[in-house]
């Protein structure tokens, strides 16, 4: 993985975490408001996305 991919794994992984102490979180509506404010990196962000989607699979 590149550098930027693990960056956006670590945005999503923070957003998600602090969306949980607000009790609704919603992974697709994270990597959305990524792609919307990096239009550049969606191949990454949506790597990313995929990273922290087999992670919270990985851990049910």
């Amino acid at each position: 993985m590149t550098k930027e991919i693990l960056n956006f794994v670590d945005e999503i992984q923070s957003q998600l975490m602090y969306d949980l102490v607000d009790g609704e979180s919603n992974l697709e509506q994270i990597a959305q408001r990524l792609m919307e404010c990096h239009q550049t990196s969606t191949r990454d962000i949506c790597q990313a996305y995929e990273v922290v989607k087999h992670e919270l699979v990985g851990t049910l």
